[in-house]
């Protein structure tokens, strides 16, 4: 009777809570004292560890730390890697073990019947020993006893201590640190901290079924055995209990400063409805810091993210125990005029964070900076030295240091010179000297005007909008857009949105009263419409027609509609053990640009229906899939707009997956389809077929390569003035095809033999009657089919297809092989001094006489439009003093790296997906004076 209770959890993906070890522990042969101690917690003894730093004195006092472990985790590996680390910077912290796990003792069960008394009597019975249950009510008991007993410790402030939780763990952490005033400090590490949310397979109705059936003894009081619905799963989910913890409703009364840590490609707990959400939810009322670090679920506990992960845990508890100093206000008033000038001959902000602390107050009290530092006290000296030499953990702390003079903020926004992603409606992204500024033989004189980092960011996605005196930038890790003075760096004004910032940006004006308009979307499926002039919201708009709906290619506005393309982020949720896939489906939205009505809507794809189960033996849904991850062409010409789509997520397939679409501008009813590639039906429970792994229960029957059109159409014209349409597929073909003919082939070139993130993958360019071909082509080892990887890039004739010229691609230095994973091309540090990965990934941009092609290894290159000979180059593999003092790196160059306009070049670096470099920069060069 008892499995009753959890035949419908099979739906779930649950396998992901198990906790991984730390595979190397940061700073090991640290110097402190352990002890093991007893906690009670509900009559049941749990076993505790607390460490302290060595030789504390008698009536010495410090901050406390509790560490909450998550799902089948123990306080040993905390004990290991995480709990001497943080006591050697002075505090006394707590590990322990929860009810029925590690070296606590669980609860007993007596199945018998006992004779009633009144008063407390011995017995001598046989009891059940139960053990590794997953009762969140039970652990948020336990953290709560651990608190207590931490708070009572002699050497510990009881109003001064920290939690940190991991995994289930972070909303364990997050109960229990909304209710007790006496933690003044938060860390959420790749935490379930919405876990109601995570459950919502599961039903009210369900649960209230299974709570009758307990209380009437159809179905244990314990979960056992066959509650572990999949073999790697440790310990038996008590889903009555799972599904009623609402951890996310403790938010609302969540007070302290909150840093939260979370992996890039998380696929355990969605981040839209986790970390990210509660980063939103708290980020106007307390201190709060949302980090990102490459890499998956488990890729915290090892390598470079472990590493990372603890220093910033490190780093926020010292500064909200020990340390809460503040001087924004007093460098904005005292030092900014000059540092955050890059006109200005003074060291700019970033290389004073780097002097120290003594240093900065000597100078400030007897050296260069004395007559500037003169209004303020002696206090106010020291609080901005030690602002200054620390950092803020803010990720938008520096916005009020870099803002602009009134004076450098005022005028109304100018035409703009890159106004959107394809650099007109056509796709083309070509750039012509009046527009750009420079041509091919300007880009050897171009050296570095400025730069600025962006704190807690490690891929940068989001192409600007350039005019005449702004750059308008989007920043997903802030969610916010930017408007930064184009000659000085100093900040015009901030955007904030309640997601993060996915699309490039767009400038147009309304039509009516010509004001200037910013659109871009978001990562939650909103388009959003703001005043080019002072960043206030005009209004917002959704387009999420699923669970998982989000914006990837980037709206397009012709005269008064806005046509918003829509993808999903359900191909990655199938590689989630369980997942019933799927349901989503790309499509295209209009809007009245005035107000934001919704004028019509396609769908890519019908409604999903129940479908044949997987091989693996998992329920399925479709049709389903074929998003719109491209930017739509607009053709006025035949009153047309032009996508391209990507592949089924599940069977039955559709013939508008991986395929070129022509929508009526009107209506939005289908004119046309080219279909490219029939059956494509993948999902990322398939992604590990390809190099030789076992795939997820999820995947399909006969997947296919995931071949989409992530690379938007082009209109351009042929040698005899007759209009053609270009799209690039990640199979490696580029095709032409004639859109007087309902896209006729007229032509198909095949450069590469395709992988899922590699031939043609974001973005062609056109200069007169060639088309420019970036091919990214990781080294995989490919088993599915036929595979030569063949980075570079190629030039094209718009006309017949046929090859002018070809760069091909070469790594040019050594793998270190013994500090990577080869088959799947990861590293165990950011920035390797030789990166697997070199192709050429990113939207390529031309401009007269060259064409601009960013390399993952972090290299821009430019090539000769007529022979392919390389130009120039510029390396952004490195770190960058930053105007904004943020310590900046670059990566990858990926998505749209490259922007030109007015007579600068800006580049954003750092693309941490797919094992690729992470960055945090974005770089503005210009012409050296003369």
């Amino acid at each position: 009777m008892r499995q009753l209770i959890f035949i419908l959890t099979l739906i779930l993906a649950v396998p992901f809570f198990v906790q991984a070890q730390p595979a190397d522990v940061a700073d090991a042969e640290v110097e402190v004292d352990s002890e093991s101690i007893v906690i009670w917690s509900e009559g049941v003894k749990l076993q505790g560890n607390l460490f302290k730093p060595r030789a504390m004195t008698a009536g010495e006092k410090l901050p406390g730390l509790l560490l909450v472990h998550g799902w089948g985790g123990t306080k040993q590996h905390l004990n290991r890697a995480y709990a001497p680390q943080l006591a050697s910077l002075g505090f006394v912290v707590l590990t322990f073990d929860f009810k029925g796990w590690g070296e606590s003792n669980g609860p007993l069960i007596y199945r018998g019947d006992l004779a009633p008394e009144d008063d407390r009597t011995d017995v001598n019975v046989d009891v059940e020993h139960i053990r590794r249950v997953i009762n969140p009510s039970s652990m948020v008991a336990d953290a709560r006893a651990a608190l207590n007993y931490l708070a009572g410790e002699r050497q510990v402030i009881a109003d001064n201590i920290g939690i940190w939780g991991t995994s289930l763990g972070g909303g364990i952490a997050l109960v229990t640190a909304a209710a007790d005033d006496r933690i003044k400090a938060y860390v959420d590490q790749i935490g379930a901290v919405n876990f109601k949310g995570n459950l919502d397979m599961i039903t009210d109705k369900q649960v209230r079924r299974w709570e009758v059936q307990r209380a009437r003894g159809d179905i244990d009081s314990y979960p056992g055995p066959e509650s572990a619905i999949i073999p790697a799963l440790q310990g038996f989910p008590d889903w009555i209990y799972l599904k009623g913890f609402d951890s996310f409703a403790a938010a609302a009364d969540l007070n302290v400063p909150t840093l939260i840590i979370d992996a890039e490609q998380e696929e355990l707990f969605a981040r839209e409805i986790n970390g990210q959400l509660l980063y939103d939810t708290i980020k106007d009322r307390v201190p709060t810091r949302y980090v990102a670090y490459p890499g998956k679920h488990y890729d915290i506990y090892q390598g470079a993210p472990y590493k990372a992960a603890l220093k910033e845990a490190q780093d926020w508890f010292v500064e909200h125990l020990k340390d809460s100093s503040e001087g924004v206000a007093l460098y904005k008033q005292h030092c900014s005029l000059c540092h955050s000038n890059p006109g200005a001959k003074a060291p700019a902000l970033g290389a004073l964070r780097i002097l120290g602390y003594d240093r900065l107050l000597d100078e400030m009290t007897n050296g260069n900076m004395q007559v500037q530092a003169s209004a303020m006290t002696n206090a106010q000296r020291a609080t901005l030295a030690q602002h200054l030499a620390t950092g803020s953990k803010d990720p938008r702390s520096w916005e009020a240091g870099m803002a602009c003079s009134a004076q450098g903020s005022e005028g109304r926004p100018t035409e703009p010179l890159v106004g959107g992603w394809g650099y007109g409606s056509h796709n083309r992204r070509y750039q012509p000297a009046l527009q750009a500024g420079m041509t091919a033989d300007d880009l050897p004189n171009l050296e570095l005007a400025w730069a600025q980092g962006f704190p807690g960011t490690t891929t940068m996605r989001s192409q600007p909008v350039i005019t005449g005196d702004t750059l308008y930038f989007g920043v997903a890790a802030t969610s916010s857009v930017y408007a930064f003075d184009l000659a000085s760096g100093c900040l015009k004004w901030t955007y904030r949105s309640a997601a993060p910032v996915r699309s490039a940006l767009v400038m147009g004006r309304m039509p009516d009263s010509g004001t200037p308009i910013l659109i871009f979307g978001d990562s939650r499926a909103s388009v959003h419409v703001v005043s080019a002039a002072d960043g206030s919201g005009i209004w917002q708009g959704t387009v999420k027609t699923g669970t998982a709906s989000t914006i990837t290619g980037t709206p397009v506005l012709h005269e008064d509609r806005l046509y918003v393309p829509i993808s999903s982020f359900e191909v990655s949720r199938a590689g989630h053990g369980n997942y019933e896939c799927c349901e989503d489906h790309g499509g295209v939205r209009a809007f009245d640009i005035r107000n934001g009505e919704v004028l019509w809507t396609y769908a890519t794809t019908g409604k999903a229906q129940p479908a044949e189960p997987t091989p693996g033996g998992l329920k399925t849904r479709g049709p389903s899939g074929a998003p719109v991850w491209t930017t739509p062409a607009i053709d006025v010409q035949r009153n047309v707009l032009y996508i391209g789509t990507g592949e089924n997520y599940s069977w039955p397939s559709t013939g508008t997956s991986d395929a070129i679409i022509a929508l009526n501008l009107d209506t939005g009813k289908e004119e046309w389809v080219f279909q490219a590639l029939a059956d494509d039906v993948y999902n990322e429970a398939c992604a590990a077929g390809f190099l030789g792994y076992p795939e997820s229960p999820a995947c399909p029957k006969n997947p296919g390569p995931d071949f989409d059109f992530g690379a938007s159409v082009i209109i351009a014209k042929t040698a005899e003035g007759q209009d053609i349409l270009l799209a690039g597929q990640k199979s490696g073909d580029v095709f032409g095809l004639d859109p007087d003919n309902r896209g006729a082939l007229l032509w198909q070139t095949k450069l590469s033999d395709g992988t899922p993130v590699g031939g043609v993958h974001w973005g062609m360019s056109v200069e007169n009657d060639t088309v420019f071909v970036p091919v990214s082509d990781p080294e995989w080892r490919i088993e599915k089919w036929d595979y030569s990887p063949r980075p570079g890039v190629t030039a094209l004739d718009v006309t017949t297809g046929k090859i002018k010229w070809q760069h091909k691609a070469t790594r040019g230095c050594e793998l270190d092989k013994t500090t990577m994973d080869v088959k799947n091309g990861r590293h165990n540090e950011q920035w390797p001094a030789c990166h697997y990965a070199y192709g050429f990934s990113g939207a390529a941009t031309s401009l007269d006489g060259a064409v601009l092609a960013g390399a993952l290894n972090g290299t821009l290159k430019a090539f000769n439009s007529d022979d392919g000979q390389v130009l120039w180059q510029f390396d952004t593999k490195k770190s960058f003093t930053s105007l904004n003092g943020v310590e900046a790196h670059g990566g990858s160059l990926d998505n749209t790296s490259i922007a030109v306009g007015g007579g600068y070049l800006v580049i954003q670096s750092g693309y941490s997906y797919f094992n690729q470099m992470p960055g945090n920069v974005l770089l503005v060069l210009k012409a050296k004076a003369q």
